[in-house]
């Protein structure tokens, strides 16, 4: 318990003095209780505001998911046009994210069905490496996420020859590191076969089989080496050269 203030006995005789000390005493703790309420009510303007903005999030979540599984269910261009909405309305949010590879998706698998039909179709060209990079623009993609990104975005830009695009993709992929960098050195000696560039395939194969002992990685390195290595690949890729 806090003891009451000492009053000096000769302040007391002094009764204008202790009259004017008394007001000074009082201001004083008038000033500091209006610095306190300032305070307070700034505090509790960022409490009200950090709770409504967590309830807006929750809000937008909410309502992105029954949009995108709306969006889900439709077909042909109400497929992709309800998709697009949901990824343009509801920003940064999960639906948003899964909107937006949904649609890469789907192009990437439209791109390749046009190009078997027609090598010179464009209807669907450049779309999925697109999406991809919007989904990519996710504030909390996690990080085997964004790698599988990457090296999905590699892919379709191998998918529109664009093989340098696709290395650098796949390079973001590997520089990240975890088991999933495998999957990107891998597609990447991939790339670097379509550039002819045997010299570096092989190395990227040996790399795999080095840094990822007994996997299914170093499974399918080991046979790409084997083919690369192989007198019958060997002329069989010359003759398609």
């Amino acid at each position: 318990m806090t003891k009451p203030p000492r009053i000096d006995r000769k302040l007391l005789k002094d009764s204008d003095l202790f009259v004017q000390r008394g007001r000074s005493l009082f201001e004083r703790l008038g000033h500091y209780r209006s610095r306190f309420l300032s305070v307070f009510l700034v505090g509790l303007i960022i409490v009200a505001a950090v709770y409504g903005y967590d309830w807006w999030v929750q809000k937008q979540a909410v309502n992105g998911w029954k949009a995108y599984n709306l969006a889900t269910k439709d077909t042909g261009l109400e497929y992709t046009k309800n998709l697009s909405s949901v990824f343009e309305k509801f920003s940064q949010t999960r639906p948003s994210y899964f909107a937006a590879v949904k649609l890469a998706d789907y192009y990437f698998d439209e791109r390749k069905k046009e190009l078997a039909k027609d090598a010179n179709a464009t209807q669907f060209a450049g779309l999925a490496s697109e999406w991809y990079g919007k989904a990519l623009q996710y504030r909390d993609v996690s990080l085997v996420e964004k790698q599988l990104l990457l090296i999905d975005r590699g892919q379709s830009f191998e998918l529109e020859k664009k093989l340098d695009e696709a290395l650098a993709m796949l390079k973001l992929a590997a520089d990240l590191g975890g088991e999933t960098k495998a999957l990107a050195l891998l597609h990447s000696a991939f790339v670097y076969e379509l550039k002819n560039d045997e010299p570096t395939a092989l190395e990227t194969y040996q790399k795999i089989l080095v840094d990822f002992q007994n996997t299914e990685y170093a499974r399918l390195a080991r046979n790409h080496l084997r083919q690369l290595k192989s007198p019958i690949f060997r002329a069989s890729a010359q003759k398609r050269g």
